[in-house]
């Protein structure tokens, strides 16, 4: 009896010892090669990603090719140009050195890695990278940049230059024709180029002490003041659309209640242009920590004796 009742306490039978699990592999490290890997798997998924813009799983994909092909120069550039479209500068260029100092012709390579250069602020090293670049193979988006730098640095003459061969490539590309006016202008302004001879007419020295007026009203954050210069018909276009004079009025309202405004204009240009008075100058403007330096246009036309901005346009130098 003790046998049947100790047989039917545990269920009857044979008792059976369970078997323990195995403990499951542990799951790879993040950037950590798996079991079957290979380059060539490993590189078109992250070709793939790259293509659909998920740059953080392509910059993933290259690292792992790089363990396998650390001598290769296209896994380098693959790598860097992930890292420039993620906005990691730093280890973008960290990517396109060592593509240069495994294929030192590679166009391409130093192409993006003056690029990248220019983006950190080195811009007499991203000359350099984009003269060398241009060297070992003509491209017109290479030499658009280089013109671009030369704009930063100061030098509109080289900057002009390459933009007049960019030009002659691409005549149909507006874009570059507008970049080559506006070095053309400016290097005008500055005395190195064709400019009128003679003494400026007097409506321009009226015009002047309008423009002097209007950047008072806007440094002293007097936004009545302010709006007067601008016309009933105002409108700013730009990267965030159309502002009516309203909504000018209110975008400005909150960029004067931010502290102190100081702006600096040079190299005045002024011109008559389809009915139009063109006021172009290069514009230096701070509040608090921030800065901006650019190539500031008026459109402007005379309404009942009094100078109105109808339209205005603005492009970082």
């Amino acid at each position: 009896e003790g046998t049947a009742a100790g047989e039917e306490a545990s269920g009857g039978g044979e008792i059976r010892e369970e078997a323990i699990p195995e403990r499951p592999a542990p799951a790879p490290a993040p950037g950590a090669l798996a079991p079957g890997d290979t380059a060539e798997r490993l590189f078109a998924e992250a070709k793939l990603a790259h293509a659909n813009g998920d740059y953080a799983k392509a910059v993933e994909g290259y690292r792992k090719v790089a363990r396998l092909r650390p001598d290769d120069s296209h896994v380098q550039y693959n790598l860097g140009s992930a890292l420039f479209s993620e906005g990691k500068y730093q280890e973008a260029l960290a990517a396109f050195d060592r593509a240069v100092a495994l294929d030192p012709n590679s166009a391409e390579a130093h192409h993006f890695r003056g690029a990248t250069l220019e983006k950190l602020g080195r811009d007499q090293e991203a000359i350099d990278a984009l003269k060398r670049s241009l060297e070992l193979k003509e491209s017109y988006k290479a030499r658009w940049l280089l013109g671009v730098v030369y704009e930063k640095v100061g030098d509109y003459a080289s900057a002009v230059q390459e933009f007049e061969r960019v030009a002659q490539a691409q005549p149909e590309n507006e874009k570059i024709g507008q970049y080559l006016e506006e070095a053309r202008m400016i290097l005008a302004m500055k005395g190195g180029g064709d400019r009128p001879a003679g003494p400026e007419a007097p409506a321009h020295q009226r015009e002047r002490a309008w423009l002097e007026q209007w950047r008072q009203a806007w440094e002293s954050r007097d936004l009545d003041r302010y709006m007067s210069f601008y016309s009933e018909a105002f409108v700013a276009r730009g990267p965030k659309g159309a502002r009516d004079k309203a909504a000018w009025r209110a975008h400005k309202a909150k960029k004067f209640r931010r502290g102190k405004i100081h702006v600096r204009i040079s190299d005045v240009r002024i011109e008559e242009k389809e009915g139009l008075i063109v006021i172009s100058f290069v514009q230096d403007y701070r509040r608090g920590g921030y800065h901006d330096h650019g190539l500031k246009k008026l459109f402007v036309r005379d309404e009942g004796g009094k100078l109105r901005i109808v339209s205005e346009e603005w492009r970082r130098l």
